[in-house]
């Protein structure tokens, strides 16, 4: 019986481990979570507020190692992405232009993603090996968690070392996915050893995992392009001189190589026109080509090639009057990015390339090598009085130092650079109307320097047994100075450097009240606000010098209110987990990219909106072998004020209007997971099923032009997804053998979908069906 009541997979998951007596009887074990901070953990049953906790069995019966796959157990939680290692999460249909809307937290260290308008960098694609838990707070979180925690907040938890025992384990997967002639693999090792029993631990993690290619680029002729493969190690050393004092060092690395960004040309559509030019040589002219489910039509390769490494170090000390918590990590990723940079050499850049000699646009690739340096310090104090007051204070330092160049290659017919990037390369023009040296076609960097400080504190005062009121917030200020100018070609390079500086100080606060009649029950009413921080235009620069428009260096900071309320459940005997909650949000000074006549996108403050939703999940341990859990998501975005009207290189104006909907905002969300746990002589044996479905969105505000109401070619259906997923393992004393099919019904997922007057359009599509088998051995 505890070991079924162990499989249960959904959001909001209250199971830990080890299952105490109380599971036995038929009871839910909760789980402790520390998205807090106070002195002492939370069941997330008592927690005011919606929180979605995700524990290390969940994953492992579910086969999840990829953070983007939470989708499929979180109601709620959705992705917006643009490849591997390039994701945004989405909570609560908050989802725009600029820094993430949802902070992303590893352990202690703060690892949100930041995009640079026309670049890559978003959330790291951090593998979730040997994970104790995962934390999804839903709504701003913006007094504990700060900036970036607008919508919300996910904390992925790592397991720490055991002082006292010797552990061991090591994974093995091998796997098939439709459509690809590669296969898919993975390794893994835990060891945990206690050098200094009950003093000093040492814990270490190791993995490889390869994910097969399936679209096949018929432009340059790859097939299975769009390979995946990721390399790390993670470890921790715990010290513990006495029970009031410990001392925790980390460090991960992470490898990841992608083959091709997991575009596809749908069918029906064209790819690009372009040509391909070496040095002087003539004009390789190459049709657009037809698209299709799995096809990828660009001219170049569009790989991703990232190394990521997060040091860090927390002590904790303990007193009478509570817990004192320093923290500081560095956290640095260094990306290669390849873009395909065809689309916009033939439509944007046309006129620059006819001028120079081309007769045909050339074909070409925008390489984009950047690097975040980010250094944290955090010093909290977490009471723990013999008193109806318990607070939480403390004070938050982040320095970010970024380094991030653009700059595009012509490429040959094998879709490859044809050389390195030549700064201020020559635009001479040959004879007969052909171009000259002109392989390197365009580059620019921008240099940045952030800097972030904060200070926070929340009180929770018990009125009564029953009623609890707490109260938070948070004081920000951040300062931004950057640094770009054009690095070629010629008639665009030796301009002075275009710099601009800008600071914004930001107060974020919360009120929330519970009411807990009994343990089993808790109501509560919360208001907070959240706030994401302004940032500048990266085109700001080439706009003026090359097209003479004016772009604003800067953009403002948005901000979110959140009021909600909601009510926890523990019926029949703790057999079934329940959560509901309603909310309703506004959202002001909305971050909204937009395009210039002459083609160059930015970022400006525009607009607001309201977000109305309604959340329910629920846990139900049905007998002595089932489980299930069950979640369901209804939200409705939309703009409640005009955005300002700028007309595109079209001449018309797609910007949003009140009434429509947010892009890429499903109106649903729903998982419905169902185990069943069976022992058959010395074998412990379980069968899960879970299910996932995301109700279909649109890929931009307005359906029609504003200004000649024509239709708005970029206004696409993100169609609608119900995948299956079911696994099987078998548990014999220290080896467990397992059985999945992931995608059974071979559903074409489309996670994103892209169009835009320099993107065709394109889908970002997920992994069809894939079939495999793992063994695992502890020791």
């Amino acid at each position: 019986m505890a070991i079924a009541l162990l499989s249960m997979g959904g959001a909001m998951i209250c199971v830990t481990l080890p299952v105490t007596a109380a599971a036995q009887t038929g009871g839910i074990e909760e789980v402790v979570v520390t998205a807090s901070k106070r002195a002492t953990g939370l069941r997330p049953q008592d927690m005011g507020s919606s929180i979605s906790v995700v524990t290390a069995r969940t994953l492992e019966d579910a086969g999840i190692v990829n953070l983007d796959a939470l989708v499929s157990l979180v109601p709620g939680l959705n992705i917006e992405s643009y490849g591997p290692g390039d994701s945004e999460y989405i909570i609560r249909g908050i989802n725009a232009a600029g820094e993430s809307t949802v902070g992303v937290y590893f352990d202690e260290s703060p690892i949100s993603g930041r995009f640079e308008q026309d670049g890559g960098g978003k959330n790291a694609a951090v593998k979730l090996i040997d994970i104790e838990r995962i934390e999804v707070l839903k709504g701003p979180q913006g007094s504990l968690f700060g900036a970036n925690s607008m919508s919300g907040t996910v904390r992925i938890i790592t397991n720490k070392p055991d002082l006292q025992e010797f552990q061991g384990r090591t994974d093995a997967n091998f796997g098939m996915t439709r459509y690809s002639s590669d296969e898919n693999y993975q390794v893994s090792g835990v060891l945990n050893v206690p050098v200094v029993k009950n003093k000093l631990g040492v814990r270490l993690v190791v993995y490889s995992d390869r994910s097969a290619g399936f679209i096949d680029n018929t432009q340059i002729g790859v097939k299975d392009a769009n390979d995946v493969e990721v390399n790390g190690f993670r470890g921790h050393v715990l010290f513990e001189p006495n029970p009031d004092f410990s001392l925790l060092a980390s460090v991960t690395y992470q490898d990841l190589e992608a083959g091709h960004n997991g575009r596809v040309t749908p069918e029906g559509e064209l790819g690009a026109d372009g040509a391909f030019y070496i040095n002087e040589g003539p004009e390789n002219p190459r049709s657009a080509a037809p698209g299709g489910k799995y096809i990828n039509t660009e001219f170049s390769h569009t790989g991703w090639d990232e190394d990521l490494w997060l040091l860090s170090l927390t002590g904790e000390l303990n007193t009478a009057a509570g817990v004192i918590t320093a923290t500081t990590s560095y956290y640095d990723r260094e990306i290669l990015r390849f873009q395909d940079s065809t689309p916009v050499n033939t439509t944007t850049l046309a006129g620059l390339f006819n001028t120079v000699g081309f007769s045909t646009p050339p074909a070409g690739v925008l390489l984009q090598p950047q690097d975040r340096e980010i250094t944290t310090v955090e010093l909290r104090y977490a009471s723990d009085f013999d008193l109806p007051v318990q607070l939480v204070a403390g004070g938050f330092y982040q320095r970010e130092t970024s380094n991030f160049d653009s700059n595009v290659l012509n490429v040959n017919s094998d879709g490859r650079p044809v050389e390195a990037f030549m700064p201020s390369a020559p635009t001479i023009v040959t004879g007969a109307g052909e171009p000259g040296e002109l392989n390197s076609i365009f580059g620019r960097y921008l240099d940045g320097k952030r800097e972030r400080l904060a200070f926070f504190g929340e009180a929770t005062y018990e009125v009564t047994p029953e009623i609890e009121l707490v109260g938070g917030m948070r004081w920000f200020r951040f300062e931004i100075e950057e640094e770009q100018n054009n690095t070629g070609p010629d008639f665009l390079a030796g301009n002075d450097p275009f710099s601009v500086s800008g600071n914004e100080t930001t107060v974020t606060w919360k009120v929330n009240l519970a009411y807990k009649p009994t343990d089993e029950e808790t109501y509560y009413a919360l208001v907070s606000t959240g706030f994401r921080p302004g940032s500048t235009n990266v085109a700001a620069g080439i706009a003026g010098i090359a097209g003479g428009v004016d772009i604003p260096p800067t953009f403002d900071s948005d901000s979110l209110r959140n009021h909600e309320v909601g009510a926890k459940l523990q019926l029949w005997d703790r057999r079934v987990n329940m959560s509901m909650a309603a909310f309703w949000l506004e959202w002001e000074d909305i971050q909204v990219q937009t395009i210039t006549e002459g083609g160059f996108n930015f970022i400006d403050n525009a607009g607001k909106a309201r977000v109305l939703g309604l959340e329910t999940e629920a846990q139900v341990y049905f007998y002595e072998h089932w489980t299930a859990n069950f979640g369901l998501t209804y939200t409705d975005a939309q703009l409640t004020q005009d955005q300002p009207l700028v007309v595109g290189p079209s001449g018309a104006s797609f910007t949003g209007r009140d009434g429509d909907s947010i892009p890429k905002t499903p109106e649903f969300t729903a998982v419905l997971g169902v185990s069943y746990r069976f022992q058959v002589a010395e074998w412990e044996n379980e069968i899960r099923a879970d299910y996932y479905h995301k109700s279909d969105s649109r890929s931009d505000f307005s359906r029609t032009d504003a200004v000649l109401g024509v239709d708005n070619q970029n206004y696409r259906k993100l169609p609608s997804t119900d995948t299956i997923n079911i696994n099987a393992n078998f548990t014999k004393g220290n080896v467990t053998l397992g059985l999945y099919a992931m995608n059974v019904t071979d559903e074409y997922i489309v996670v994103d979908v892209l169009s835009s007057d320099q993107d065709p359009f394109a889908y970002i599509i997920g992994r069809p069906r894939t079939i495999g088998a793992r063994v695992g051995v502890e020791f």
